[in-house]
This record gives C-alpha cells, sequence and structure tokens, in this order.
C-alpha cells in the first residue's frame, strides 16, 4: 500500500514537471520520432475482440472472484465429506451437510455465468466498436 506520502511526492513531481515541460519535452522528442516511424498494419475483428478481452480489468476481477469461489467451494466439499454417514444423527444434520456443499456448486456455477456473460458482452461491444470506427 503507498503511503501518502509518496502520492504526495509523486503528484508534487508530476506537476513540477509539467510546469517545466520544455527540457523535458526536448528530451522525449527522439523517442516521439522513432515511435512516429513504426508500421502501422490494419488490425483484424478478432485481434480486436481478443485484446478487448485481454485488457478488461472487469473480466479480470471477475476470473479472480471465480478463482476465490472454487478455492472456498473446495474447502467446503472437503470439509462435508469429512462427515461420515455414522456421524449424522439426524435429518437437520444431513441437510446441514449437504445444503452447504449444493450452495458452494452454486456459487461456482453463478461466478462461472457471470463472467462467461460479461466475456459475450465485451466481445459484442468491442466488435460493434470495431465495425463502427472509420477506416483509415
Amino acid at each position: 500500500m503507498k503511503s501518502r506520502l509518496f502520492k504526495h511526492i509523486y503528484s508534487t513531481t508530476l506537476v513540477t514537471s509539467l510546469l517545466t515541460g520544455g527540457a523535458h519535452l526536448a528530451l522525449a522528442a527522439p523517442l516521439v520520432a522513432t515511435a512516429e516511424q513504426t508500421d502501422v498494419s490494419p488490425l483484424s475483428l478478432d485481434f480486436a475482440v481478443e485484446q478487448a478481452l485481454k485488457n478488461s480489468v472487469d473480466l479480470e476481477l471477475l476470473r479472480l472472484e471465480l478463482d476465490i469461489t472454487k478455492y472456498e467451494t473446495s474447502i467446503t466439499l472437503r470439509e462435508k465429506e469429512e462427515i461420515k454417514k455414522a456421524d449424522i444423527m439426524s435429518l437437520a444434520d444431513a441437510k446441514k451437510k449437504f445444503e452447504d456443499a449444493a450452495k458452494a456448486i452454486k456459487e461456482v456455477v453463478v461466478d462461472e455465468v457471470a463472467l462467461n456473460t460479461q466475456k459475450k458482452h465485451h466481445s459484442i461491444a468491442s466488435a460493434k466498436s470495431f465495425l463502427r470506427s472509420p477506416i483509415i
């Protein structure tokens, strides 16, 4: 976690460099010239969609959420498997064992569906955006 002091020093340095930009911009000129010389290749629809999916922060958060849910579910299922049939004395005990396991599995399925739905949404949105963009 960054401290407030570091954040303040960073923002002060950034503002100072922007205000005294003449010398810094002169040093950056060779980099800009090099960047302008690069070849521009046409972008395909599949590549654009792939890059949009790969760089989506929302999808990455959903992937992490799914991984966490899968981990928690594996722990829950392992704990429930440790309960032997001989240890179940009542219907409430049986219900508790199987209900918790079913809820854990359901959470994984729900998170997988949410991730896949969001992927499809991002794919459609980036394809739509790509197709609407002007051709250079």
